[in-house]
């Protein structure tokens, strides 16, 4: 009753290049200079395209953090904008969303859970000095908050992933999105 692995495939590369358009449509050339990372995030149906999407919605719509905190974890050093910024309606949408999911989930399969907290225990990453990398990308993104800089957060995302591997590099087409300021975020707004 589910999909083949290959018809699965076709539709996550078609949705794949669909939010690599949408990322780079102000500057297409940007698809020249990453060439490399681009081209294996579609061979290999990696999940950055998407994490980067949610980075630049995110700003607007907090629920859409829960994606790549579900992910990866890491890139949820990207909250600390809202914190950062004392912006708390965003702030606590993205952890109430993220929350709910892992709470319905953890319901529906607990063993599932502590077969993924066993295996992130196993590989923390260490080789890849994952624990600097973080710090650096919280100073990354506290800097960006204090200084209304957006673009400082799928940098900071992209540094903390727990491993950085080329095609993790298309993240940063997120600074396409984000290389303005962008109006305060829907759930801030005061009516």
């Amino acid at each position: 009753y589910g999909l083949s692995f290959e018809a699965f495939f076709v539709l996550w590369t078609i949705a794949s290049v669909a939010v690599l358009w949408w990322l780079v449509r102000p500057w297409p050339w940007a698809l020249l200079i990453l060439f490399l990372p681009w081209t294996y995030e579609l061979a290999v149906g990696q999940v950055h395209l998407f994490i980067a999407a949610a980075i630049v919605v995110g700003f607007r719509w907090p629920a859409a953090w829960a994606a790549p905190i579900l992910t990866k974890v890491t890139p949820g050093v990207g909250l600390l904008w809202f914190l950062v910024r004392r912006e708390w309606r965003p702030f606590a949408i993205a952890g109430a969303v993220t929350a709910a999911i892992v709470t319905v989930s953890f319901v529906l399969s607990p063993s599932a859970w502590f077969d993924w907290f066993a295996f992130l225990t196993s590989s923390t990453g260490s080789g890849e000095l994952l624990y600097p990398r973080l710090a650096l990308a919280t100073a990354i993104v506290v800097a960006g908050a204090l200084t209304d800089r957006r673009w400082a957060v799928p940098v900071a995302v992209w540094l903390a992933l727990p491993v950085v591997w080329i095609e993790s590099w298309v993240i940063l087409m997120a600074l396409i999105r984000l290389r303005e300021p962008g109006p305060a975020p829907a759930a801030t707004r005061s009516s």
